[in-house]
């Protein structure tokens, strides 16, 4: 009985996980002028506040993970904001950050996250975007 509690939390989890991540690329493929603005502001709250009430008791611990990250930096990518290629950029600064405290985090950066950021630098019109450097 244990082990289909935990296994039934785990599905759960990885549901409401799921969820944001379709509520994340929701609003990168949403063509909205404050897209990415909106789906790192989902990301935001699941980093800062990731517990929520279970019905029966008890907390449920959603966290994200590497494909929210993606997405997000996925919609500054295709955003239209001056300065996307630096919040996209501060974003996987953040994502290798978050891996290099945690080991087994799960927000490890990809060919996916590293892809991203540089589209949001091909596509950016600031000056000095060929600087790109993870030195902080």
């Amino acid at each position: 009985m244990q082990r289909f509690q935990f296994s039934l939390v785990l599905h759960v989890s990885f549901f409401n996980l799921y969820l944001l991540v379709l509520s994340v690329k929701a609003w990168c493929n949403s063509g909205h002028a404050d897209a990415a603005l909106k789906a790192e502001a989902l990301l935001r709250k699941l980093e800062t506040n990731p517990q929520y009430p279970k019905q029966r008791g008890g907390m449920l611990v959603v966290r994200p993970n590497r494909l929210s990250f993606n997405a997000v930096m996925n919609a500054w990518a295709k955003s239209k904001n001056p300065k996307s290629a630096v919040y996209a950029e501060n974003l996987l600064i953040r994502m290798i950050k978050a891996y290099q405290s945690d080991p087994f985090s799960t927000v490890k950066p990809d060919v996916i996250s590293f892809s991203s950021v540089l589209n949001a630098l091909a596509k950016s019109k600031a000056s000095g975007k060929g600087r790109f450097s993870l030195s902080s």
